[in-house]
C-alpha cells in the first residue's frame, strides 16, 4: 500500500544493511533524512556503498528493485552530528532512473499543488490534518526494528 517507501541501504562486502527509510520524488530523486547519509562521501557512493531498495514492504526481501545513488545533497543548514533535526533531509540521485511506468509496485509520492504565497507554505499543511508517517522503525521502546512496513496516523499541530 505504500510503493513509494524506499529503504535505504549500506553495502559492505556480502553485508547489505538497512538505514533508514526514503521516499520516491520522481524516477532520479529519493528524499530522506540527512543523518542517515551525511557520513557518505563520493569515494563511497562511486563503489556503490549506498543503495536504494524499491518495491517490497518487507526491507529483507530479495525480490526488490536496487539502484545506486551518485549524488547526496544535503539540506546547507544540516551540521554532522547535529541533534537539531529541523535540517535534517537530504536528496539522493540515482545513477539510473526508476522505471516508474513499467513497474506497477514502485510509484512517485503525492505532492501538493505547487505554493507561491509564503503564509500559504508555512502553514502547510493545516492544523489538525491527519497524516501517515510510514517507516521500518521500532515498534515500542524496547522493541527491535521490524521487518515489514509500518505506518500510523498522526496528526498535524
Amino acid at each position: 500500500s505504500w510503493p513509494m517507501i524506499v529503504s535505504l541501504k549500506s553495502v559492505s562486502g556480502d553485508q547489505i544493511t538497512h538505514r533508514c527509510a526514503g521516499t520516491i520524488l520522481n524516477q532520479w530523486f529519493i528524499l530522506s533524512a540527512a543523518h542517515c547519509v551525511d557520513l557518505y562521501g563520493v569515494e563511497d557512493l562511486t563503489r556503490g556503498r549506498l543503495i536504494i531498495s524499491a518495491g517490497s514492504h518487507n526491507r529483507s526481501s530479495s525480490d526488490s528493485i536496487a539502484h545506486q545513488i551518485d549524488r547526496i545533497i544535503l539540506h546547507p543548514e544540516w551540521r554532522v552530528g547535529s541533534q537539531d533535526f529541523r535540517y535534517d533531509i537530504a536528496l539522493l540521485h540515482l545513477s539510473k532512473p526508476l522505471k516508474l511506468m513499467e513497474n506497477p509496485s514502485i510509484v512517485r509520492s503525492c505532492l501538493p499543488a505547487e505554493m507561491t504565497n509564503l503564509d500559504e507554505i508555512m502553514n502547510y499543511p493545516s492544523n489538525g490534518s491527519t497524516l501517515m508517517v510510514i517507516g521500518w522503525g521500532r515498534l515500542g521502546t524496547h522493541e527491535m526494528d521490524t521487518d515489514q512496513l509500518q505506518q500510523a496516523l498522526v496528526y498535524s499541530i
